[in-house]
């Protein structure tokens, strides 16, 4: 079941120098790109955003940090508060014995939305409530 009516399309490179054709290659194919948090994505943001914009395509990314890089927006990981969560967990085991094999799976409950409002502007796009 797809409620929202979206489907996806994978598109992978595994070499830097096919990244710009990669993005290129989704014109006219995609109303969208999505960047998963990946170093080789992270390290090369600019490029894939740049190329995107210039073909008129929202970059939407993983984590918060990729915005200023380029991206129109994301709903995903903010790693300042997961590293947050990490220094709790670590002072429970260092401060108070805590054993991690017994410590309970956390998860980041906060995600929240945070937008590039400059590219939004330039792709033409605005975000409804």
């Amino acid at each position: 079941m797809n409620p929202i009516n979206l489907n996806a399309k994978e598109f992978t490179f595994s070499q830097i120098t096919e990244i710009q054709q990669v993005v290129e290659s989704m014109q006219g194919t995609i109303d969208a790109i999505y960047t998963p948090t990946d170093n080789m994505v992270a390290s090369n943001m600019t490029l894939i955003s740049k190329t995107a914009l210039n073909l008129g395509i929202p970059v939407i990314c993983g984590e918060d940090n990729l915005l200023s890089k380029g991206a129109a927006g994301t709903f995903g990981v903010n790693y300042q508060e997961l590293g947050a969560s990490t220094a709790d967990q670590a002072k429970k085991i260092l401060t108070k014995n805590y054993k991690p094999v017994n410590m309970p799976i956390e998860f980041i409950r906060n995600s929240k939305l945070a937008l590039n409002e400059e590219v939004l502007a330039k792709l033409n796009l605005s975000i409804m409530n």
